[in-house]
């Protein structure tokens, strides 16, 4: 589960650092703003699962 959590957390970071990127830096095209949406939507259940059935397995 350590993978899995390590694999949804950076995803998250990135996609998060898209959407900065894109709020502050320069605007992104709709393509890469709707992309990094959808890859937070599903890495923030992945990540709860993975660190919730991590410390229910310690």
């Amino acid at each position: 589960m350590k993978r899995a959590r390590n694999i949804s957390i950076l995803a998250l970071l990135l996609a998060v650092l898209v959407m900065a990127v894109n709020m502050f830096a320069v605007p992104l095209p709709d393509w890469a703003v709707r992309t990094a949406g959808v890859v937070i939507l599903l890495a923030l259940p992945c990540m709860a699962y993975s660190i919730v059935k991590g410390s229910a397995g310690q």
